[in-house]
């Protein structure tokens, strides 16, 4: 996609987001309204998001978060749309003032008790756009001083028709939660035979209250498509660096076909490293195991077969990842 495109679809989505606090000021210029007295100003480089980060600025605040955003540019991944993340990250840590702003623009009521008013802050909040596309936005717990991966949280999602459409409604199945050093997993799965049922069941999932609240729900589903004589086998971390190729992994070679997989994880303050990507795999696996779902062919097989091959999906592939099926590689150690 051209950078036009990219930048259309991210301001489209903010624009959702943010509401009035969201401005065009020009063609690469953009602002966000964090509070009533701190503003965000964006410059948006010609090569944003494919190679460079942006440039922002935090203007009517006295708090300094010039190590903040150098920080954020430091971490940050070609690829990546991440205006919405920085936003939230240095609302979250240099504004106090911010939440509250954000909890009134959400309108959340002022009525209730201090502890309703913190569950309706962690419930997604759902968004339509002009193209009547629903936009998820995650609010998940911030965790101060925790790595990378755990302040980004969940990723924002938006949602098409398809994911809504009663017609790709599948039974969901869900393991039990397991605790692992104060962490804790849950893992999930669908029985599907395309996107749309892919689509709805992540919808449906994150639709659940419980859920919506994870530190990150990661997916990965394959099935042959027989219309277009394709195995598609995808994948999304959420935020949990490698986590998503990993339960990938699971799925081709354990030959598990026509399935949609996600597990979800509550950090819990303690950094497990590598041993996180054992225990999505173990608690999948029993999952899977308990329900009895076993392997099966991956396709048409014989004379009349037709060559088979991998596809990633449009979703993913708009985010640069490559499907490359290996050990995944730690970077990040939460």
């Amino acid at each position: 996609e051209n950078t036009a495109a990219l930048w259309a679809e991210e301001q489209k989505s903010l624009e959702a987001i943010y509401q009035q606090d969201f401005e065009v000021l020009g063609t690469a210029y953009w602002q966000i309204r964090l509070c009533k007295d701190a503003v965000l100003r964006i410059e948006l480089p010609s090569g944003y998001p494919q190679s460079v980060p942006p440039s922002v600025v935090l203007v009517g605040s006295e708090c300094q978060v010039g190590g903040l955003i150098k920080t954020l540019a430091e971490e940050w991944l070609p690829g990546e749309a991440c205006i919405f993340g920085w936003a939230e990250e240095i609302a979250r840590r240099a504004l106090p003032e911010a939440q509250e702003h954000q909890a009134q623009s959400a309108d959340v009521g002022q009525s209730g008790s201090r502890e309703e008013c913190s569950k309706e802050q962690l419930r997604p909040r759902i968004v339509i756009d002009d193209d009547g596309n629903h936009i998820y936005e995650p609010r998940t717990r911030k965790h101060r001083d925790a790595p990378r991966s755990v302040r980004d949280g969940q990723k924002l999602r938006v949602w098409d028709d398809e994911s809504l459409d009663p017609a790709h409604a599948v039974e969901l199945y869900h393991g039990e939660v397991v605790e692992e050093k104060k962490s804790k997993f849950q893992a999930h799965f669908a029985k599907v035979v395309n996107m749309g049922e892919v689509k709805w069941a992540h919808r449906e999932l994150l639709s659940d209250d419980k859920l919506a609240t994870a530190t990150h729900n990661t997916i990965a589903y394959q099935f042959y498509d027989y219309t277009k004589s394709i195995q598609v086998l995808d994948y999304d971390d959420d935020h949990e660096n490698g986590a998503g190729k990993c339960l990938g992994r699971l799925l081709k070679h354990g030959g598990y076909m026509g399935i949609f997989v996600m597990v979800s994880r509550w950090y819990g303050g303690v950094q497990l490293g590598s041993d996180r990507f054992k225990i999505l795999n173990r608690v999948l696996q029993t999952l899977l195991e308990k329900s009895g779902v076993e392997s099966q062919p991956k396709g048409p097989t014989g004379k009349n077969a037709k060559n088979k091959k991998v596809e990633r999906s449009s979703s993913i592939r708009r985010q640069g990842m490559l499907a490359q099926w290996f050990a995944p590689v730690v970077t990040d150690s939460d």
